[in-house]
């Protein structure tokens, strides 16, 4: 009364006897609840007395029910129908007949027919919670873990390239229509040699040469010619106790000979200009030992010795040091009275691992990359910066060294595979 009936058949058209129980049937089964909250998360043990607390809890029309005792009328207490206002199930006197023939029928049945039902949409809600609570988890862990991968990729060491591994020349565009494109010089060389560093003639001695150094100590005197295309013979020659100091880091021709300083940081003083049959002896240098930290190493080095007009402390030698730690910056230190003080730093460009060549011209630092290009960075204030171009030709080259040769030429030293063979052969190149 007072509800149309199609209306009611349609509010009630998915229920049928076996959805539609009595709360004091004796047959309910433990897992039976009067109410399931949509996030609520119940254990599989749960006693059927906490069940219907809980319930009367969340649920305000059950809350005479969880009172009443198991043993009541059923008219008093109503029948109790999952989903459904008590006060609407109670007026319905179809559904109350229907509700006391299938309970008189076999109570049992039907609610295990209803626990069963029950547990299987239970369980499929809570994977559902659970899967959407997981995803929830891994969401806030997001900015955790990118921190904690960021954090292992700073802290991880740097692979330095493997002793016999050779780095692969980097190929370079070619010049633009009537640039002035790189000259190599002319030079027979000697077999299986790859220098990695060059040294000019300083001037006062007078001579138009250059000295190209292997990190072990063997090396070459080159002339250079007025023109490139002139043919000159390269007199090979070997460094007597650089050995016993390590690998050479860098290098110096001075006015007193040459000037060397190994990866350890030891420096040694070899006195004249040329080799007397085919050896040049170098003994240990008068000036102390670099600062360098145990367990570093230098990566590249370059040694600028006092003027010889010097009268002030502040004019002794000048070191630039590149160490492997410290990669892209070169630390220059001055001998003061017998001991050396930072002078400053100087950036070095990113270098791809390769190492940088470093050598002194004037009160410039030329770098120079495994490209070609070479960056020229004052040490005195008020000077400005400079950028030489590598040299573009199209040929495939490892640059190694490069100094000042006078009238502002400029010498690279390169090394480069041959067609033939798998040997890596030096150039020398001049850009015009």
């Amino acid at each position: 009364p007072g509800e149309p009936p199609w209306i009611r058949d349609t509010k009630y058209r998915h229920f049928t006897p076996a959805m539609v129980h009595l709360s004091t049937e004796a047959g309910l089964p433990g897992k039976y609840r009067l109410f399931s909250a949509s996030k609520a998360r119940y254990s599989d043990a749960v006693p059927v007395a906490a069940t219907g607390a809980s319930s009367a809890l969340g649920h305000e029309a059950v809350a005479s029910h969880a009172a009443a005792p198991a043993s009541g009328d059923a008219a008093s207490l109503g029948a109790v129908d999952h989903g459904t206002d008590n006060s609407t199930h109670a007026e319905d006197p179809s559904l109350g007949a229907d509700t006391a023939t299938h309970a008189e029928e076999d109570p049992s049945t039907a609610a295990a027919d209803h626990g069963a039902a029950d547990d299987s949409t239970a369980a499929g809600a809570h994977r559902r919670l659970a899967k959407d609570g997981a995803f929830e988890e891994f969401l806030k862990l997001m900015p955790r873990l990118g921190n904690l991968v960021d954090k292992a990729i700073a802290a991880s060491p740097s692979k330095e390239p493997s002793a016999f591994a050779k780095e692969s020349p980097q190929p370079v565009p070619h010049p633009n229509f009537m640039a002035n494109g790189p000259k190599v010089h002319s030079v027979t060389w000697p077999a299986l040699f790859e220098p990695k560093h060059l040294l000019c003639a300083p001037k006062s001695i007078g001579q138009n040469k250059v000295v190209a150094l292997s990190p072990r100590g063997v090396g070459a005197i080159v002339p250079v010619a007025e023109h490139h295309d002139d043919q000159v013979q390269a007199e090979i020659f070997s460094l007597d106790g650089l050995n016993e100091a390590g690998k050479l880091a860098g290098a110096a021709w001075t006015r007193r000979g040459l000037h060397l300083v190994t990866s350890v940081g030891k420096m040694l003083q070899c006195d004249g200009h040329s080799h007397i049959d085919g050896r040049w002896a170098c003994q240990a240098a008068e000036h102390a030992p670099l600062p360098i930290s145990a367990g570093n190493e230098l990566l590249a080095a370059a040694f600028k010795e006092f003027p010889e007009d010097a009268n002030a402390a502040s004019q002794g030698p000048l070191v630039a040091l590149v160490l492997t730690n410290f990669p892209n910056v070169a630390a220059l230190y001055r001998s003061i009275d017998g001991a050396w003080h930072p002078e400053g730093e100087v950036h070095v460009p990113p270098h791809s691992g390769s190492r940088p060549g470093l050598s002194f011209d004037g009160d410039d630092l030329l770098i120079i990359l495994s490209g070609g290009e070479v960056h020229r960075r004052p040490t005195a204030r008020g000077a400005a910066a400079q950028f030489h171009a590598a040299p573009a030709d199209g040929t495939a080259r490892e640059f190694c060294s490069a100094c000042a040769a006078g009238q502002g030429k400029l010498l690279r030293l390169a090394l480069r595979q041959g067609q033939s063979s798998a040997a890596w052969k030096p150039e020398l190149i001049t850009m015009l």
